[in-house]
């Protein structure tokens, strides 16, 4: 078992790699038709928005880790009324829109791996959430658009 400081930190070095890796100049282009090409820039603009939003309402209550800080609020209005997570969220559209728009199988793939990569990290994240927050239970039944998680990170 790992312990929480552990979890902590290997769920930041592993988002750190990934999001590096998305970077790296290695491309593996591929001849994508147009349409997707057009998707992936449907996909990259909101990603966009809602990513900046995000994080312009969370300012000071950001974390890279999973834990939330000590002196953290609970943030349930603005894009948070709609979304659970909307940091990934926006994250993961970017990411896959770009890698659509791009035609580059390794950012797609990557893309892929960042978000099963957000799918764990948030699961364990809502953990601590509603071990901090009394009325987190409350929120989750809220947002319109957010993911189901079901995994347990204390499984790893």
């Amino acid at each position: 078992m790992w312990s929480r400081k552990s979890k902590k930190w290997l769920l930041f070095g592993l988002q750190i790699v990934l999001m590096l890796s998305y970077f790296l100049p290695a491309s593996l282009d591929f001849d994508l038709p147009v349409a997707v090409k057009v998707l992936g820039l449907v996909a990259l603009v909101p990603g966009i928005a809602i990513l900046t939003t995000a994080l312009w309402q969370l300012r000071n209550f950001l974390s890279p880790f999973p834990a939330p800080r000590s002196h953290t609020q609970l943030v349930t209005k603005g894009i948070f009324k709609y979304s659970r997570h909307p940091v990934y969220t926006g994250l993961m559209l970017s990411f896959g829109g770009y890698a659509c728009y791009s035609g580059d199988l390794s950012k797609m793939i990557l893309s892929l791996l960042i978000a099963f990569f957000f799918y764990l990290k948030s699961g364990y994240e809502e953990q601590l959430l509603e071990e901090r927050f009394s009325e987190y239970g409350n929120y989750k039944k809220r947002p319109v658009v957010s993911f189901n998680f079901h995994f347990k990170m204390k499984d790893i």
